[in-house]
């Protein structure tokens, strides 16, 4: 026992160079296995530590109160409380929003017409019914739903693939419209399984490097039109963003069209110009000028009055108004297996860009689009447009954008948006027909400028933060070098690795001991200072002592089915850490891990479920057989509930747990020395 206690004392009073060697050795460990975890930014940590408390903060909640059913109502039906808080300054910038929006959808519409393969009343009631729908459900208040045309062009290729597969007796159109009710039945079942959490998968400087690739794609699928090349020279759907502008660049060169092209850079010009100059005025007249009704009103008089057409530059057209009668659409099970899977990559695609656009916005004007009511809401609009013959609906990036910057501020601009649109399909055929093409394609061309962001683009490489370069550049060359649906995927799955690996972290902190003076008032009332011993983190307090043979780990983060593994391979390497160290210090030890005992203080940990529980006490077993004793500090009563059920506490003997690590590590020391 005398040898003990003296080898005990000689490893305590290990010199600085080791001390720091060890703690080095054992925090490597951790984080080799904490998820990438960064203790910095929990809330209260820093000044729990100073406080030398080990749990978060106690904060009083009042119990949730019981909701109405009007306030049920209301959380499915959004628009309800947005109508109840409306104003006359709102209105006003719904009222131009939706009119500048119902033009840019009539206009985008006929032209996704084509890339969907349907007819072109089917895509624009498209950019009716789900509008209206989503403008009652939808969350984000600025987010501009309709044909979209990533979706387009995805639906055009699986159009195509149905019509060679599916034989006879079915129409494109209606092809279009089975798509879009599953898309929006998936939307559904997610909705009800609560992943909203898929919102997630794109975050961080990812998300910019994705939606800026994305927004590249835009720009340049609208060079063909912008520029006048010849449309047999028009690249594919299929190929990728860099692939397009390879060819559309050789297109121009052969078979440009100058007065085109002056009329499209033209449009350009002015959108980017208005823009700038509403950035830097304060006057509300020129903020709230409709910039996109001018130029398409200026454009559609000079082209019906000096005949543009006569010159080679290519207007809009006539098209059909006559809508589509409702009905279910045709679903067979052969079909359906055949475009269900392309559904869900269109569900999943779709619903990360309409909620990364609905979280940029939502950062900048003040409010939180909620994931599951989106993934409702998007469900909704599309099953019940499929029934109006409607292709799928998603949110538009550029789109969204312009209602923005033409003062939407409510979900109301997608109602007046929806209703600007029906009357524009039924009367203003005869007078769009003149708009040139290019015009259009060059406020697209415009908007789809400001999602890149060159700002968060140069402040990522300013703050030298490689790790998210990395990921960004990954992002965007997925999506420009690879077909967009490929590419997109791509995307996800990194991004998804990436939150996996994270998540199954155990977020761990190696506890050493501390003596802090402590105020003791004594029997004559006196204000004393004692020293008493505390165990904190020697990541903030590099003047706590390891004590040999004794490993205590406070686990920080919910013990879990997934991430439960990580904690037991972490132990078994700290404890051989540690006994190396110890040996190389001089301390006598036995062979292997025996007569090493561990920690765990549990104050940190706010949930373990059955399958972490199974496996902890699997891992003790094994710690118990090599002759690794193990202790329990501040377990909570609902912890110590399914600690008992799951015999733990049998197992490790009811001395063994401590209400605090202090207790747990007197504990420690006495079983070192009496051998109990």
């Amino acid at each position: 026992m005398g040898d003990y206690k003296n080898s005990f004392s000689t490893s305590v009073n290990l010199n600085a160079l080791e001390r720091s060697q060890r703690r080095k050795t054992l925090l490597h460990v951790v984080d080799l296995y904490s998820g990438d975890v960064d203790r910095s930014e929990q809330p209260g940590y820093a000044r729990n530590q100073q406080q030398g408390r080990r749990g978060p903060p106690s904060i009083l909640v009042s119990p949730p109160k019981e909701k109405s059913l009007g306030d049920k109502v209301m959380g499915f039906i959004p628009i309800i409380e947005v109508i109840r808080t409306y104003n006359k300054q709102l209105m006003f910038g719904d009222l131009r929003a939706g009119l500048t929006v119902g033009i840019v959808l009539v206009l985008r519409s006929i032209v996704f017409a084509q890339l969907a393969r349907v007819s072109v009343i089917v895509s624009l009631v498209s950019s009716i019914i789900p509008i209206a729908i989503y403008g009652l459900l939808g969350t984000s208040k600025q987010l501009s739903v309709g044909p979209e045309a990533l979706a387009a062009v995805l639906i055009g290729a699986s159009v195509t693939e149905e019509l060679e597969a599916g034989g006879p007796g079915i129409t494109a159109d209606q092809i279009a419209a089975v798509i879009a009710m599953l898309v929006g039945l998936t939307a559904l079942l997610l909705s009800l399984m609560r992943a909203g959490f898929l919102d997630s998968i794109l975050t961080g400087f990812m998300k910019t490097g994705f939606i800026s690739s994305v927004g590249l794609l835009i720009m340049i699928e609208q060079l063909p039109e912008l520029l006048g090349i010849d449309l047999t020279r028009k690249p594919p759907p299929t190929f990728s963003s860099f692939e397009k502008l390879v060819a559309t660049s050789k297109a121009a060169m052969q078979t440009g069209h100058l007065l085109t092209s002056l009329i499209g850079l033209a449009a350009v010009v002015f959108m980017v110009a208005m823009r700038y100059v509403k950035a830097k005025t304060n006057i509300a007249w020129i903020k709230a000028f409709p910039e996109i009704v001018v130029l398409v009103g200026v454009m559609i008089g000079i082209s019906a009055a000096i005949d543009l057409k006569q010159y080679g530059v290519r207007t809009l057209g006539t098209f059909s108004n006559r809508f589509p009668t409702p009905a279910i659409p045709p679903l067979n099970m052969d079909r359906m297996g055949r475009l269900l899977g392309g559904a869900v990559a269109q569900t999943v695609v779709g619903f990360v860009e309409s909620m990364a656009v609905s979280k940029d916005l939502g950062m900048q004007y003040g409010y939180n689009p909620k994931p599951n009511r989106e993934l409702f809401a998007l469900g909704t609009a599309n099953v019940v447009g499929s029934i109006f013959g409607c292709f799928v609906t998603m949110g538009s990036l550029p789109r969204s954008k312009i209602l923005a910057d033409a003062g939407g501020r409510t979900n109301v601009c997608s109602l007046i948006a929806a209703f600007w649109v029906t009357v524009f399909v039924l009367t203003a055929g005869p007078v769009l027909k003149f708009l040139p093409l290019s015009t259009l394609a060059g406020f697209v061309l415009a908007a789809a400028m400001s999602l890149v962001h060159v700002s968060e683009i140069v402040f990522v490489f300013k703050v030298r933060s490689w790790g998210e370069v990395a990921g960004m550049v990954a992002a965007f060359c997925a999506t420009f070098f690879w077909n967009i649906e490929q590419g997109t995927l791509i995307v996800i799955f990194l991004a998804s690795i990436l939150i996996i690996r994270r998540s199954v972290g155990v977020d761990m902190q190696i506890l050493g001991k501390v003596d802090v003076s402590v105020p003791v008032q004594d029997r004559d009332g006196q204000i004393q200072q004692v020293l008493q011993s505390r165990y904190l983190d020697v990541r903030e307090h590099p003047e706590a002592t390891l004590l040999d043979d004794i490993l205590v780990i406070s686990v920080r983060s919910p013990l879990l089915f997934f991430n439960s593994g990580n904690i037991s391979v972490a132990v078994d390497k700290l404890l051989k850490a540690q006994k190396t160290i110890a040996e190389a210090s001089g301390y006598p030890s036995q062979k292997g891990n025996a007569g090493q005992i561990i920690i765990f203080d549990m104050d940190g940990c706010t949930a373990i479920d059955a399958g972490a529980m199974y496996l902890m006490k699997e891992n003790i077993h094994t710690f118990l057989h090599l002759g690794v004793k193990v202790l329990f500090a501040g377990i909570t009563p609902e912890q110590r509930i399914l600690f008992e059920r799951s015999g733990l506490i049998e197992m490790v003997g009811e001395k063994n747990v401590a209400p605090t690590v202090e207790m747990a590590a007197l504990r420690a020391e006495t079983i070192k020395m009496q051998g109990y």
